[in-house]
């Protein structure tokens, strides 16, 4: 089985990622068209992009988050599937196929999502093969007319979080998610993120609690009171550290914004 990549358009949303954005762009196949959106990244990204016949390229001032950005690329082209990307992957030979084929097999599936590997083979995905609840927008393909009915990202969600809300909402409408693991792809995990790793921090208890406000209003407060004594721990915790790791000294420094949640 061929199926007809031309059916696809790619999105690649991208912050930083400049040299993993090139690699990224070469290890596409031929599909039906191309959008890079870049989320000011000032770093060339835009240029490498534009290096790429066929690649339209979407410069934005600020750096508007994933959600607002995946949705401005999937409104820039009309093709019935949209494969979201995320700058640091590089696709293999056959793996969009077995994702498109898995869409082509389940008219009810609205997005089919990649094994996502690490450059040594690490699998980063806790998934089992089948239907699950939600998927990572690294590698994700989606069907526009299952967005289109319940709606894509919601942009506030500026970083984490918005492919679980995406999961609850196509759930509730009676659509499916496939983890398909023989279409797998490489994932340079968090390639965006480094540089900015405090602020990614805040982004995801930001929406995490955002996500339980909008589908259990009920729990909200419980969550807030959970997050806001897990921050004075954890915080307290790292301050009387030696030698805090690069990840520990990231959390010190989103405290003052943590504690603001």
């Amino acid at each position: 089985m061929n199926p007809d990549l031309s059916r696809i358009a790619a999105v690649v949303v991208s912050y930083r990622a400049r040299s993993f954005l090139e690699a990224c762009l070469r290890s596409l196949p031929a599909f039906g068209a191309c959008v890079v959106v870049d989320n000011a990244s000032k770093d060339g990204t835009a240029e490498v992009a534009r290096e790429f016949p066929g690649v339209r390229v979407i410069e934005n001032d600020t750096n508007v988050g994933f959600a607002a950005a995946a949705n401005q690329g999937a409104a820039a082209c009309d093709a019935p599937f949209v494969l979201l990307l995320n700058s640091d992957v590089e696709i293999t030979a056959g793996a969009i196929g077995r994702l498109l084929a898995k869409m082509d097999a389940e008219p009810r599936c609205a997005a089919a999502c990649a094994r996502l590997v690490t450059v040594d083979g690490h699998d980063q995905l806790p998934f089992k093969p089948g239907v699950v609840k939600w998927a990572p927008g690294a590698c994700l393909l989606l069907r526009r007319s299952a967005l289109d009915a319940v709606g894509w990202f919601d942009p506030r969600f500026f970083f984490y979080n918005e492919d679980v809300d995406l999961g609850i909402r196509l759930r509730k409408a009676g659509w499916r998610i496939w983890y398909v693991p023989e279409a797998a792809v490489v994932h340079h995990e968090g390639k965006s993120t480094d540089a900015v790793r405090h602020e990614t921090i805040v982004h995801g208890y930001r929406g995490g609690l955002y996500l339980v406000e909008k589908h259990y209003r009920w729990a909200h407060g419980l969550a807030r009171a959970a997050i806001r004594a897990e921050v004075r721990l954890r915080g307290a915790f790292y301050r009387r550290l030696k030698a805090p790791t690069e990840k520990q000294r990231a959390f010190l420094a989103a405290l003052p914004a943590l504690r603001e949640l």
